[in-house]
């Protein structure tokens, strides 16, 4: 198992090694997804469980709601035209956050694509995954494996109830793939364990999900589409994380306590890094006698990032939970270069992260 108050800080690099979308091709695939081309009253470009649900919800027939619907159109096509020049979906969202209509497109399109991507990825249904199929397999080259088998390892039959007790997933990923996957590996390593007792015991992790995520596996299952509404309102903006006051402490707890921070797949953008700060006590950063309070051991993957960003990383990393330190402290930090991927990472530093 895993050392105690380890925290985990999950990213979309670390979603996109089971085929599901970065910021950028989720950008790409919104984008796609709002151009809506009818020919002769058929559509033939554009997502079309979005159009229905608008269809569905609203009587075209009276001029006021048709009005309304065809402002929402309006919208999408103004999106597809501005959205290339935004970070991510989550960062045009927020800068257009004083507009509701905005956010509820936003949202519909990110459930959308999302859950299209579950579908589709290696734990989806046209991949045919479960736990007593020979498709399990497909996912041993990805992190989630190696990090399963950390998770379980040294937990006996007898105490499965425990696993993960002692760890923090901060997964700023909309999807559920680390649930949906965890509740099948628990299957697969103990025998006679059903899906439903599985799904219990991951639900009892303290896995936080900063923006929301699609829903409750019990309630709305791994790549279902059909419920689009729904998955919609359970993610969250950047604006309403900032204003909820439950999730803001869980994460500042988790922060504050945890002896171990590991990032994976993380792209440490300013707003994602600015939730993971935590408030502020000026006699817990720095007592009179010098010593450092809260000293963390950090990990983290920097796909992408030069090493000479890397100090910069590494600063802004410890600035998360005090505002003095020495810079053998940024030297201990363990960050990886910028070709390796979280499977090699896991699997390199997992003697690291166990007992």
């Amino acid at each position: 198992m895993f050392a105690n108050d380890t925290v985990f800080i999950i990213g979309a690099g670390a979603s996109a090694e089971f085929g599901m979308p970065v910021g950028s091709k989720l950008t790409e695939q919104i984008k796609q997804n709002c151009k809506f081309r009818f020919e002769y009253g058929n559509l033939q470009e554009g997502a079309m469980p979005i159009f229905d649900y608008y269809r569905n919800t609203y009587d075209l027939r009276d001029p006021t709601k048709a009005q309304e619907v065809q402002a929402r159109f309006d919208l999408m096509a103004k999106i597809r035209r501005s959205i290339d020049m935004a970070e991510s979906i989550d960062e045009y969202i927020f800068r257009y956050s004083d507009n509701p209509l905005v956010a509820e497109v936003g949202k519909l399109h990110i459930a959308y694509a999302i859950a299209k991507a579950e579908r589709e990825c290696l734990l989806g249904e046209t991949q045919q995954f479960s736990s007593n199929n020979i498709t399990f397999d497909n996912l041993n080259k990805t992190w989630i494996y190696t990090f399963a088998k950390a998770l379980m390892n040294g937990v006996k039959a007898t105490e499965i109830e425990t696993i993960g007790n002692n760890i923090t997933i901060i997964c700023f990923n909309y999807d559920r793939c680390i649930e949906h996957y965890l509740e099948h590996a628990i299957c697969q390593a103990y025998m006679g364990v059903s899906l439903e007792r599985a799904r219990k015991i991951v639900s009892k992790m303290d896995i936080i999900h900063p923006y929301g995520d699609l829903g409750p596996l019990d309630e709305v299952p791994f790549g279902q589409q059909d419920r689009l509404w729904d998955m919609s309102q359970n993610l969250i903006t950047w604006s309403e994380t900032k204003r909820n006051v439950q999730i803001a402490a869980d994460i500042d707890y988790a922060i504050r306590n945890a002896q171990t921070l590991v990032f994976m797949g993380f792209a440490f953008a300013k707003q994602n890094m600015d939730l993971l700060q935590v408030k502020r006590d000026e006699k817990e950063v720095f007592n009179r006698t010098g010593a450092y309070e809260f000293d963390k051991e950090v990990y983290a993957t920097a796909y992408n990032y030069k090493p000479q960003v890397h100090k910069k990383l590494k600063t802004n990393i410890i600035k998360l939970w005090t505002d003095v330190w020495h810079d053998e402290r940024l030297d201990a930090m363990r960050i990886e270069d910028e070709k390796t991927e979280c499977a090699d990472f896991i699997w390199t530093n997992r003697m690291n992260l166990v007992e």
